[in-house]
Formats: C-alpha cells, sequence, structure tokens
C-alpha cells in the first residue's frame, strides 16, 4: 500500500489519500526493521473541500461516508539471515544478524545450524535456543559447539568436517506457535592447516639436489621453514627439498641413510611440524654413481665382488 498516494477508479472518490495511523496520530510509515508481529492501521482519508464526501454543508454530494476508514492491518516479519564464516583454525562461527545499522541483534530465540561432523558422512542439525537473556546448545558439549551471551555459534575445527557445508538459519517463535524463520545462510569449512609430505626419490651423497617439492600445506600464504638442515639437507619457503647430502660413518656394507627433516609449517595462529624422510644413497668414491648401483664403489680397479675392501681403495 502507498502512502498519501491519490486513488482514482471507479470506486474511489478522486484526492482521497492513505496512510497508517497509530491511535489518533497519522503515521507517515514505521520500518519494521524487527523480527516478530506487528498491528498498523491502513487509514483511507477521503478529500476535503466543498465538494468533498465529508464537507457537511455540501448540497451537491450524493454518497455520503465518513472522514476516513481504517482497518487493522496485521504483519509477521521474518528476520534476516545470520553470517555463516568460515575460520582460518578449522572452526565456523554463526552471528545471529542485527537491526539495520546497528550492533543490535533482531529479536530471535532459536538457531538451528546443520553441518557433518569429522569421521561422518550424513549431516546433523544442532538447535541452540533462547530462554530470557541465555542461550543453550542442545545435545552438544560446548568442545564441540559452544555459544557466547550474545548468541554467537562457534562449531569447533574437531567437530566439522573439513570443506564440508554449514548452513544456519535463525528463527522467532509467536503467538500460536507461529515461527517466523529467516532464510538459509551457507558457509564451508575451511579445516585446520595440514601440510601433505611427499617423500622424495633417493638422493646421492655429494651430488647437490634438483629442487623437488615434498611439502604442500593445504592454506595458501602458508609459510614453511627449516631451522637446522639435517645431514646438508633442507626444505627451503616453497616447499622444496634443497641441499648437498652428507652421510655419516655407516660401516663398511651399509649403502643408504635415512634421514627425517623436521618442517615447520604456519599459517596465522596456526602452526604444525611434519617430518619428511629422505633416503640419501652412499656414494664412496664420489664419482656420481651410488654404492647401490656402482660395481666399483671405491673406484680402485677392483670390482667389488673381488674386492675384500670394497669401501676404501
Amino acid at each position: 500500500m502507498k502512502i498519501k498516494t491519490d486513488r482514482v477508479n471507479n470506486y474511489l472518490p478522486s484526492g482521497m489519500t492513505w496512510t497508517w495511523k497509530q491511535g489518533n496520530s497519522l503515521d507517515g510509515g514505521t520500518t519494521l526493521d524487527n523480527s516478530g508481529k506487528y498491528t498498523r492501521f491502513a487509514t483511507a482519508i477521503f478529500p476535503q473541500g466543498k465538494d468533498s464526501f465529508t464537507d457537511a454543508t455540501s448540497t451537491t454530494r450524493r454518497t455520503f461516508a465518513p472522514a476516513e476508514i481504517k482497518r487493522q492491518v496485521v504483519f509477521a516479519v521474518t528476520p534476516t539471515a545470520p553470517s555463516v564464516v568460515a575460520n582460518e583454525n578449522g572452526s565456523v562461527t554463526i552471528t545471529p544478524p542485527t537491526l539495520p545499522n546497528s550492533t543490535t541483534p533482531q529479536d530471535v530465540d532459536t538457531i538451528t545450524l546443520t553441518y557433518t561432523p569429522t569421521g561422518k558422512t550424513t549431516p546433523e542439525t544442532v538447535t541452540v535456543t533462547k530462554s530470557g537473556n541465555n542461550w543453550t546448545v542442545n545435545g552438544k558439549s560446548a568442545d564441540k559447539v559452544s555459544v557466547t551471551p550474545a548468541g554467537v555459534v562457534t562449531i569447533s575445527d574437531a567437530e566439522v568436517a573439513d570443506k564440508t557445508e554449514v548452513t544456519a538459519k535463525v528463527s522467532k517463535t509467536i503467538e500460536n506457535n507461529v515461527v517466523l524463520a529467516s532464510p538459509v545462510a551457507k558457509g564451508t569449512a575451511k579445516g585446520r592447516l595440514v601440510a601433505e609430505v611427499i617423500p622424495p626419490a633417493p638422493v646421492t651423497e655429494k651430488e647437490k639436489t634438483t629442487p623437488t617439492k615434498v611439502v604442500t600445506p593445504n592454506k595458501p600464504g602458508s609459510t614453511i621453514t627449516t631451522e637446522t638442515p639435517v645431514n646438508g639437507l633442507t626444505v627451503d619457503g616453497d616447499g622444496n627439498l634443497t641441499g648437498t647430502p652428507t652421510v655419516r660413518q655407516l660401516g663398511t656394507k651399509k649403502k643408504k641413510n635415512v634421514v627425517t627433516i623436521p618442517v615447520k609449517v604456519k599459517n596465522g595462529d596456526e602452526e604444525i611440524t611434519v617430518d619428511v624422510p629422505v633416503t640419501i644413497q652412499r656414494d664412496t668414491d664420489g664419482d656420481g654413481i651410488p654404492d647401490v648401483t656402482d660395481p666399483d664403489d671405491d673406484n680402485d680397479g677392483i670390482p667389488d665382488k673381488d674386492d675384500a675392501t670394497p669401501k676404501s681403495s
């Protein structure tokens, strides 16, 4: 219904206007910016003047009408959608809506979440309800789903499955158990910081390695560091294995050594350590051929199979 707009048709007089009324006072229109039930009166105001339908002195009018006609109108206003934010640490936060241009929360009494728990394939629905000024999570412990006094809900990283959809809506119950529900908001859980480790092919002692990707974090912008080289090897900031490998004393028969490089991966407040295993193949004579395939390990001209001391010339 338009406010203060002329209506002209076969049934209503020219000059007739419409407005809202609160009690005996005209109301040009009230913004209904919160959820709930509202009662307003739509009022038709007839034109004033010599030939108006409400002019008591008129002798030309053919229809008698009151100065106004008022009808009650009931509005049921649904809340707006909450926000669903997937946090970098893998948790998901649901925040109830606020009034326009305000930090004051809208009047809602239920938050309904649907998400897939870690280790499961079927989504579950959890309700968070308000009684008085207190919010309560139903059916989940606080380490899984928590709520603040302001109604902000957090699904923990350990609780929500990585890269799965989370939906949420808010609602308010009015008289006669009528539920006014918001649209559904959606988000996707990012999951905790993890890094894939790809063990490289064996490297040869004393031979500079070709940079090879061995660590790949799941979150862009992560930093990768190795605090101390291990046997001459390190993992650089791009996750590549680099360096020139060395081996410690292996004895006379052992031809390879497996070492582990601890690598730190950090993203925001999250930090993890992953281990990169690397097999270093011994090259006794430094000819670039690892002993495991070199027929003459010490390069003394005597084949290993005939050499009593194949590791020394």
